[in-house]
């Protein structure tokens, strides 16, 4: 089974060395109003793809570890809603994420492919 959500939105400017809990937790939030909530929690570990499309204005992001940092609420939210078991190695398996600068005129918007494993 596989699943494709989006996040339509800019991601919160976060530091690495510092992120902020309150940037973190509007981004879940808004993440699961847009997501929804599954009416039965997924119980198979699964492998996630995360596609940050920018919009007209916006800059490339450095490296990944910024890009899962700024979408850590997201990934919680996922977690949450019931789509993932936990963000854990155990559970979860990211895919390199991506940068798409060719759609701009979509964006900013995060696209989340998640596949899951028997």
């Amino acid at each position: 089974m596989t699943y494709r959500l989006i996040y339509v939105g800019k991601l919160p400017r976060v530091n690495r060395q510092s992120p902020s809990y309150w940037l973190r937790y509007g981004l879940q939030q808004r993440c699961l109003k847009q997501f929804g909530i599954l009416p039965q929690r997924q119980t198979h570990r699964a492998r996630v793809a995360v596609t940050r499309v920018l919009g007209p204005r916006e800059r490339l992001m450095d490296e990944w570890e910024n890009l899962r940092v700024a979408f850590k609420g997201g990934i919680d939210a996922l977690v949450k809603g019931g789509y993932l078991v936990d963000d854990s190695p155990k559970w979860v398996s990211f895919n390199e994420p991506r940068q798409d600068t060719t759609r701009r005129h979509q964006g900013p918007r995060i696209e989340i492919t998640i596949t899951y494993e028997n």
